[in-house]
């Protein structure tokens, strides 16, 4: 929507592989007040979701017929 009417939309995920797919640019608050904004393919990294949330993550590309995506997956805690 945000496209098709040249408007800006501001929204709140706590699904990093959503911002990946339909955002232009990331914040990642860290609870110890650091905070990450930028594009969302420098913001959304292993090693910043790694750092900002102790956790650690793959990233991987997904390929579903025509469509493309990146998948976010968490697999252990550090």
């Amino acid at each position: 929507m945000a496209d098709e009417k040249g408007i800006g939309c501001i929204f709140n995920t706590h699904y990093p592989g959503h911002a990946l797919k339909i955002s232009d640019k990331a914040l990642i608050l860290r609870r110890d007040g650091e905070c990450v904004f930028g594009g969302v393919h420098e913001v959304i990294t292993k090693e910043r979701m790694e750092a900002a949330f102790g956790v650690k993550v793959c990233i991987q590309d997904i390929q579903e017929q025509e469509s493309r995506f990146k998948s976010v997956v968490a697999l252990a805690v550090i």
